[in-house]
Order: C-alpha cells, then structure tokens, then sequence
C-alpha cells in the first residue's frame, strides 16, 4: 500500500482554470484499488488523515475512510467478513467528485448542499480525465467558504461605499447645475440685451422677453433673417453657416444688421454671435444701435463744422495780418497825397520820396 506525502500538487497543463481548487488540497493520500481492506485499515492507524482515494494506475476510482472501515472491521463477524476483500468493493457511495472544470462557488454550493453523513466527507480532486490530484477537507472548504465571504463582503462594502461616493458626486452635480440653471434663467430672462438661440437658417429656438418686446418675436415661430433687407440677409445668413462648420474662430463675433420691425420700424442693431458646441445652436446677442449711431453721425457732423470754422478764422487771422500791414501803408500815401508840398519832406520817408 502507498501513501504519498509532499506539499501541493502542481496544476496539469492546461488546468489553469483550477487553480483555486488545486489551492485547496490538503493531501494526496491513496492506495491501490487491488489492497485488501485489512491492509487499508492498518494504514490507516498509521497516518492522521481520515479520508483517502482509492485509484487505479492514478484514476481516480472512489473513497474510503478510517471510520467506514473501523465500523466495517469492528463488528462480531465484520473482520472475518470484509478484512479480505479488495478495497475497491468497500468504498463509500454517493461521494463528491470535484474536477478542474468546476468552480469554487460551485463545488462549495454542492459541498454544502450535501446531509447526512456526506456532508462531513472530504471532497476528492480530479482532472478532466479522472486522474487524482488530491483531498479537500472539510476544514478547508468551510476557510475557502470564510475567505469568500469575507471577499463578498468587502467587495459589497467597497461597492457600497463607490455608490456612496458616486451618489454624493452626482449630489454635487445636481446641485451645480441646478445653480447653473438658476444663474443661467437670471442672466437669459433679466438681461437688459435681447438674446436668442438661433438655427444655421435663423430661425429662433430660445429667445428671453427683451427679444420678444422688441421684434415681437413668439418662440420658434420668427426667423431673424426675414427681417433683414435682402443684401443683409445673405451676410448674415452665411455668418450663421460659418458659425456651424467652424470656419470662425472660437468667441464672440460682432456684427451690424439692419431689421425691419413691425412697431419700430427700420432699426440698426449690433448682433453679437457665438457657436454653442453643445447643441450646434448660435447664441445672438442684439443691442439696438439706432440712436447711438445717429448720434455719432451728428457728433461727426459737428465735429467737422467746428474744424472749418477753426480754420475759416485762422485763415482770415492770417489775413488780417497781413493786410493790417497793407492798409497803414494805403492811409499815409492817401494823407501824403492831400498834404500841401511844401509840408510833404518834412515827414515823407525817403523810400517814399523817391
């Protein structure tokens, strides 16, 4: 009879999907199908373990265990009976068989599932072609079944605490949009500036009420670019495609549109425009510039009447000087002229005496 000793088995090739069951071995106790079972009992008063295999040529064959052969042996006429006898007609029935292919969740379902006497057998271990690889004991199934929940627990408590986590994120997030939301109602709504979303072909998605007061303007139903003179509509209509496909830098874009409003008339606004990423949409800002450039055409105006009249004096100034000259000279030919001759070299200048 043989009883092997060592440390853990290796894994076969290509029983890598097995590795935990190999880890639970405990030992690779065997004998021969062909040992008697007097021979089998008295190896078994030899070493501590209370279960082994029963294998042929190393298959695996069945189990057997010191007090199925100690009940066995112990009665009046069980020695006489059974001590002769090869072991493999005296293995224990209904045993279960873990191979590589089963998982640990499984074996430990199945090992826990089991009444009776069975559920204190150990488990014997066997690769797909029935070859013995070892003895799980019921000892390191109930640790494997310890270590596993412990492993489920912990990962339910991290998962538990990931959710907590990602629930207060999402807290902080609802929180800042709704802050978001609010900021963004007050400036859109409130905004002295009229404001609207507008399509690529200037149609209104969103507009605040200062737009609607001011063009008349009923949610999606106006488009901006049907109050534009035609030569406008074009340029403002390509400012909004360009908008879309990229072709302008990131930012804000200033531009002047006229618009022909059914309460005010011809109005000149200044359009500010700027590409919403998100949605594809262009954010129009419109500021009425009507009166503003009027005034700077006024202002223009005046600013050139005062410069001509500036230079209108500083031309006569000039003038003046120079005929102030001119007519002092005239007055004393004149009085030369009407003085009696005799008086005349008493005063006359020399270069008019000549």
């Amino acid at each position: 009879m043989r009883w092997p000793w060592g440390s853990e088995p290796s894994a076969p090739e290509g029983a890598s999907e097995g590795i935990e069951l190999l880890r639970l071995v405990d030992h690779r106790e065997s004998v021969a199908a062909g040992r008697s079972v007097e021979q089998v009992h008295q190896g078994f008063r030899e070493h501590a373990h209370a279960f082994a295999a029963v294998v042929d040529q190393g298959r695996y064959l069945g189990l057997i265990s010191r007090g199925h052969l100690g009940f066995l042996l112990g009665t009046r006429f069980g020695f006489a009976l059974h001590s002769g006898h090869p072991i493999q007609n005296r293995m224990l029935p209904d045993c279960l068989v873990a191979d590589l292919s089963m998982g640990l969740l499984e074996l430990l379902e199945r090992a826990l599932a089991r009444s009776g006497e069975t559920f204190y057998q150990d488990v014997p271990l066997v690769d797909r072609g029935r070859r013995f690889l070892g003895i799980i004991t019921v000892p390191a199934l109930v640790r494997a079944q310890s270590a596993l929940v412990a492993e489920q627990v912990l990962l339910a408590q991290g998962q538990r605490e990931e959710l907590l986590a990602r629930n207060q994120d999402l807290f902080r997030s609802l929180h800042q949009l709704r802050q978001s939301q609010g900021r963004y109602e007050t400036l859109f709504q409130n905004s002295p500036l009229a404001v609207a979303l507008l399509y690529p072909d200037g149609r209104i998605d969103t507009h605040n009420e200062r737009l609607e007061a001011m063009i008349g303007a009923a949610g999606g139903r106006a488009n901006l670019a049907d109050l534009m003179p035609p030569e406008q509509r074009t340029a403002f209509l390509d400012l909004l495609r360009r908008h879309q496909s990229g072709a302008l830098p990131p930012g804000n874009q200033a531009d002047e549109f006229q618009l022909d409003l059914a309460a005010g008339g011809k109005r000149l606004f200044q359009f500010h425009t700027s590409l919403v990423q998100e949605t594809g949409q262009i954010c129009t800002i419109l500021q009425d510039i009507t009166e503003q450039r009027d005034l700077e055409r006024r202002l223009a105006l005046h600013d050139k009447t005062a410069l001509f009249e500036s230079l209108a004096g500083g031309i006569a100034h000039e003038l003046n000087n120079s005929l102030t000259r001119v007519l002092g000279y005239a007055e004393l030919i004149a009085t030369r002229l009407q003085a009696p001759r005799t008086s005349r070299s008493m005063w006359t200048p020399s270069w008019l005496a000549s």
